[in-house]
């Protein structure tokens, strides 16, 4: 059996490329979410379910455009893709004065975040071209 010698090294390139990629898209599905609700009459308490899943589904597309780009690990690059969204999500959600849903929630966030975070970055290497 041969052994593969690949380098242990990790790149910060596609994890920051993935983390752009989710801000991106969550700043595009919030106007969406925002433009939904307000001309819609669908009632109020749907929302944090729908943001739930709107966060998650990011964290997934930055750990699939991470895994992508590196190529291989996609398992650690989704991760730390997933990670590195969440983190820049709590530092960004501290400043804003008015919170819509409470800081207590965060473990749930970096649960979606993960786990989103890890499915995108394993999707991505399996469908890979």
């Amino acid at each position: 059996m041969a052994e593969q010698n690949e380098p242990a090294t990790l790149s910060a390139t596609p994890v920051l490329v993935g983390t752009g990629y989710a801000l991106a898209a969550s700043l595009g599905v919030s106007v969406l979410l925002v433009l939904f609700f307000f001309y819609t009459s669908l009632s109020e308490r749907y929302i944090m379910p729908v943001v739930h899943s709107a966060y998650g589904l990011c964290a997934l597309g930055a750990g699939w455009v991470a895994s992508r780009k590196a190529g291989a690990k996609g398992l650690i690059y989704g991760l730390l893709a997933g990670l590195s969204f969440f983190a820049f999500t709590v530092v960004v959600g501290y400043f804003v004065p008015a919170p819509a849903f409470p800081m207590t929630a965060w473990w749930k966030k970096m649960l979606y975040a993960l786990a989103g975070g890890s499915a995108g970055g394993i999707a991505g290497i399996a469908w890979r071209e």
